[in-house]
């Protein structure tokens, strides 16, 4: 079911197998199954991929919104007029 999982997002399973290929998990052979990367992975390490790559995509996402006004206003109160600056 995890493997199935995998499989349904692209960039996710790519990471895996690119993990899975390290010299940290240096196996006899290339690991070119996603079933036999989570089974060399195990759940946690593929959660832990998944969990840092929707945040990547996340905050990659929100740095390409365009900014907003980010200058800071004085509170005031909801009577209070607004003068406009000199200049």
């Amino acid at each position: 079911m995890l493997t199935e999982t995998v499989l349904q997002d692209y960039g996710l399973a790519q990471k895996l197998l690119r993990l899975v290929n390290t010299v940290a998990f240096a196996q006899r052979g290339q690991v070119t199954t996603i079933s036999r990367a989570v089974l060399l992975l195990g759940f946690e390490r593929v959660r832990s991929v998944a969990t840092g790559l929707i945040l990547f995509e996340h905050l990659q996402a929100h740095a390409r919104t365009p900014e907003r006004n980010t200058r800071r206003r004085s509170p005031r109160s909801p009577g209070q007029r607004v003068r406009p600056r000199p200049g």
